[in-house]
């Protein structure tokens, strides 16, 4: 069985390649993906802080007004915390794992521009359902729809589809080359 074959030098670049053998697609793409990925950690950074003042009181009092004037419960604002914390912790795994897959996208891995398909294809349809019952924050709903259908062709765009076809071979000729 042939050793594993990585086509990344130990900069993180293709080897034998240069910026100029990454399409423009493939370049978009990605950024598309970085400046969703860093939106989600953001989110998760805010998000935490906003369970952690509810938790510690800050916020506590003006829910503890809320569940007077209601037949909320304590148990339901602590509740709403913890879903916080749950909240925060998606949207960090799903910005370092959308970091990653950008990553290994740009390096030519064809598993990896079918996962980021496959999860911006999620959150597309996720997206356009929220965009049909949502009143207000429509517009991000509106940049969720529009980013995710231009990640999508951009990664399937003929110019795209060639780069990971390179790759692909590059890496399988290599591999080829260790079995000898």
């Amino acid at each position: 069985m042939g050793a594993k074959v990585d086509i990344v030098n130990d900069h993180g670049k293709l080897k034998g390649a240069n910026a100029k053998d990454v399409p423009a697609t493939i370049v978009g793409a990605v950024s598309l993906i970085f400046i969703g990925s860093l939106y989600s950690i953001g989110l998760a950074a805010l998000t935490l802080v906003e369970a952690h003042e509810l938790l510690n009181g800050n916020l506590i009092n003006n829910i503890n007004i809320v569940i007077d004037q209601t037949s909320t419960s304590t148990l339901e604002a602590e509740l709403l915390a913890h879903g916080l914390y749950a909240t925060a912790t998606y949207a960090l795994i799903t910005g370092v794992l959308g970091a990653i897959l950008g990553y290994l996208v740009l390096t030519g891995r064809e598993w990896a521009r079918i996962a980021v398909s496959v999860l911006f294809g999620v959150a597309l349809v996720a997206a356009l359902g929220r965009l049909v019952g949502t009143t207000h924050l429509l517009w991000i709903e509106v940049i969720y729809v529009v980013a995710s259908a231009a990640i999508i062709w951009a990664l399937w765009s003929s110019e795209s589809t060639a780069f990971f076809r390179r790759h692909t071979a590059a890496t399988e000729a290599a591999a080829s080359g260790d079995d000898d």
